[in-house]
């Protein structure tokens, strides 16, 4: 489906569904890309979402449809995160399907062989998950003791071997039993995080300074950062923050949405299961993006950044189901986003605390 300046018009969908935000005549329906981030690797191969945008977005083609060679390499386990190097080495995050251990794994980028491991200790489901590569090719993750850590690989004289370059050890500012699931750097190379328990904070890893401040939610998904803007989405509502002179959060506003009577099937908590994408027609940074959790369909929100907490953009998308709801990130380009259809999709494990999905599953 399409959101124009004509209003909504439907279109051939299976899972998934787009919606095109009102623009000019003249605005591409597609990008531009969200800006490179100064502290992460290239856009496209950087995050789990492709930027720090969390855009979803990559500017390198794909396989094409004919003459594709592949190999197959077992980890036993799953790898939500894998990014790219300016090196052309291949970097997962994996979780261990037995033990659920996370572990980064260094990737022949020729045969996917798995050239070195390193077994990080563990912490919370998410987080394993989520993680960036920096701008000297570093993996950065928080680990199971709440250390912000800086993974290398390097070549030694017997193959190669990876290891953490850097730790900053985050300390009180995540409580006890608290864990932090999403990270992203700033313009001005802070890295900011959110916790489980909704601690929204940034790092200076040149000083080791940890600034905090707490919403009182849930926090399931991952962050995302544009020039002088960073969105988080709690089980409550959107969150469009800046840091202070001395880093500490500030909430510019706030934007409270439908998260329906309970969690739906096919969906790993009680609230939006979309990490907020920053998308635009001139920028790629005019708007942000995520799916509220309504009941029987989910709503597509934007929302212009610079603006405020009323979404310019209000949609429910998949309609074509009797039900729906999302567990990832919408891809987002120009004034074009496009949303996938997870309910009813069985997880081998729910975070710690998940409540029951209505209907069960």
């Amino acid at each position: 489906m399409a959101l124009g300046a004509g209003g909504l018009t439907a279109g051939p969908a299976a899972a998934s569904a787009a919606a095109s935000v009102p623009a000019s005549a003249s605005a591409s329906a597609y990008g531009p890309q969200a800006p490179q981030n100064p502290f992460t690797a290239a856009n496209g191969a950087a995050t789990m979402h492709g930027d720090s945008a969390s855009s979803g977005t990559t500017a390198y083609p794909g396989p094409g449809t004919s003459g594709i060679s592949y190999s197959r390499t077992a980890l036993a386990s799953a790898c939500p995160t894998v990014v790219v190097g300016g090196d052309g080495y291949v970097i997962a995050l994996c979780t261990t399907i037995f033990g659920r251990t996370p572990t980064v794994h260094l990737l022949d980028p020729g045969t996917g062989a798995d050239l070195a491991s390193l077994a990080l200790p563990k912490g919370s489901l998410f987080g394993g998950v989520y993680a960036y590569l920096d701008n000297a090719d570093r993996l950065v993750v928080v680990d199971g003791s709440n250390s912000l850590v800086r993974v290398g690989h390097h070549r030694t004289g017997s193959g190669w071997e990876l290891r953490i370059d850097q730790s900053t050890p985050l300390g009180g500012a995540v409580p006890a039993g608290d864990n932090i699931v999403g990270l992203t750097p700033d313009w001005d190379g802070r890295v900011w995080f959110a916790t489980s328990g909704g601690v929204i904070g940034t790092v200076d890893t040149g000083t080791g300074t940890v600034r905090s401040i707490s919403t009182g939610e849930g926090v399931q998904n991952s962050i995302s950062t544009v020039p002088g803007r960073t969105a988080v989405a709690t089980d409550h509502a959107l969150y469009l923050l800046s840091a202070a002179p001395d880093g500490t959060p500030v909430v510019d506003w706030r934007a409270p949405y439908d998260r329906g009577p309970a969690r739906k099937p096919g969906q790993l908590s009680w609230g939006t299961g979309t990490t907020p994408s920053f998308f635009g027609p001139e920028q790629g940074t005019e708007y942000v993006t995520i799916v509220d959790n309504a009941d029987p369909h989910g709503n597509l929100l934007v929302y212009r950044a610079a603006g405020g907490p009323d979404p310019i953009c209000r949609i429910p998308v998949l309609t074509q189901y009797a039900r729906s709801g999302t567990e990832d990130a919408v891809i987002a380009s120009g004034r074009s986003v496009f949303v996938t259809n997870t309910y009813g999709y069985p997880y081998p494990a729910l975070p710690e605390g998940a409540p029951a999905s209505q209907p069960s599953s």
